[in-house]
């Protein structure tokens, strides 16, 4: 049986830095595990934490005149903020399966009806590139299971 590794990460809510969080907790891992889509999952997870849980903003439009006010907001709350929250990961590897939990600050969401609805991009990303994927009850910890 193959050994695991835990690792535990607190990452400042800065959304500028998301992709640097996915890439520190990337190189942590087995080499095995390295696809692309493990990526896109940690950078939808840790977004969703940090923008929606520890900044506490709104879900972003989908218009681009909306989506560029959207991204100037996002760039003032960060750059307002010198304390910012934390979100944590805990990541469990194996060389053929990693579990990831990352849990945000946030009043959390109702996660039920945003299963499988239309227009729910992360949540579906999350549903269709893990091996499986759940919330807490109050919506504020993500815990998912992705395997090679």
């Amino acid at each position: 049986m193959p050994a695991k590794k835990t690792r535990f990460y607190r990452f400042p809510a800065r959304p500028s830095r998301i992709g640097a969080y996915a890439e520190r907790i990337l190189c942590d891992l087995p080499r095995s595990l390295f696809e692309a889509e493990l990526e896109l999952c940690l950078c939808e997870a840790l977004s969703n934490a940090i923008v929606h849980g520890a900044l506490r903003l709104p879900a972003h439009p989908t218009e681009l005149e909306a989506l560029v006010e959207y991204l100037g907001r996002l760039e003032e709350a960060e750059a307002r903020i010198t304390e910012p929250p934390s979100v944590l990961v805990r990541v469990i590897a194996e060389s053929d399966a990693a579990e990831i939990t990352v849990l945000d600050p946030g009043e959390g969401f109702d996660w039920r009806p945003r299963l499988h609805a239309d227009g729910r991009r992360g949540i579906g990303i999350l549903e269709r590139c893990t091996a499986d994927v759940r919330w807490n009850e109050r919506g504020n910890c993500l815990w998912m299971r992705y395997e090679r």
